[in-house]
This record gives C-alpha cells, structure tokens and sequence, in this order.
C-alpha cells in the first residue's frame, strides 16, 4: 500500500470513530503526523505511532466544548 492510500484509510477510519470532528481536520491531523516522521530512519512502526497520537490528539478536542471547536453549541431546553 502506498503512503497516501494509507493516510487516506486511516484518516477515514479515525474520522468514523469521532464522527463529531469535521473530515478535513481528521485528514490534517494524520497528514501533519506523517510529515513528521517522514525523516525517522525506520519506517515500519510510523502507521502505529502516528494512529496512537491522531487518537489521542483526537480524543482531547473531541472533549472541548462544542465553543472552543468552532460548533454551535447544542440547544438546551429549559424546563417549562
């Protein structure tokens, strides 16, 4: 598998599993990751290295507040 075809599928996959973060900001995130170890002299574990920091990187804007993401908040109901 080629380099791209192998971000593209994990950029998918990781964007499925945090389905409340925009495609395009997944697809950075593990394109930028890449780029970073695109020097490391063995390259055998990168795909491993780069989906535990996308995760994690992931999973802490996946807590902020909907605000802080750029979203709109979700409505709340008061109680009538």
């Amino acid at each position: 598998m080629d380099r791209d075809a192998e971000i593209r599928g994990m950029a998918s996959e990781l964007a499925e599993r945090f389905p409340t973060l925009p495609h395009a900001t997944v697809d950075r995130l593990v394109r930028r990751l890449f780029a970073e170890f695109q020097d490391a002299p063995v390259q055998t574990y990168v795909p491993v290295l780069v989906r535990r920091e996308a995760e994690e990187a992931l999973r802490r804007v996946d807590h902020l507040p909907a605000m802080e993401q750029g979203r709109p908040a979700p409505e709340v109901r008061q109680p009538a």
